[in-house]
């Protein structure tokens, strides 16, 4: 299934999968999201919730690609967040691999069960109210 994508008012974006998700999937969204320099750098934090997805089609050489892209997008733009969400152990312990990669001094990211847990460090993070 496709990655829905919500540009929220204040910066953010919200991004919705379930169902199977696929390696495709993940990058469409991301060449959505880092078409233009301009589009990078005007985002504030990405909320990726998959706590609805019972299957995951990604290799862990696909996972590390995705924190490849992530992290590009985020030499253009440090400040930027993103939180994202499993609550199944299998997608949550891929998240987590993906956030191994994704690491950077600049770029935060984490992992978390709940969507609320997210929402609650990404207002924490970019004092957000």
């Amino acid at each position: 299934m496709p990655v829905d994508i919500t540009y929220l008012s204040d910066g953010g974006v919200y991004l919705y999968g379930s169902g199977c998700l696929t390696y495709s999937d993940i990058v469409d969204a991301n060449n959505v999201l880092y078409a233009t320099p301009d589009k990078i750098k005007g985002l504030a934090y990405q909320l990726c919730d998959y706590s609805d997805v019972t299957e995951v089609n990604l290799t862990s050489k696909e996972i590390e690609k995705l924190a490849l892209q992530d992290s590009k997008a985020a030499m253009l733009n440090p400040a930027m967040l993103i939180a994202v969400v499993g609550n199944q152990d299998l997608v949550y312990g891929l998240l987590r691999m993906w956030e191994a990669y994704a690491t950077s001094p600049s770029f935060e990211t984490n992992a978390f069960r709940t969507v609320e847990d997210a929402k609650t460090w990404i207002s924490e993070k970019a004092n957000l109210e």
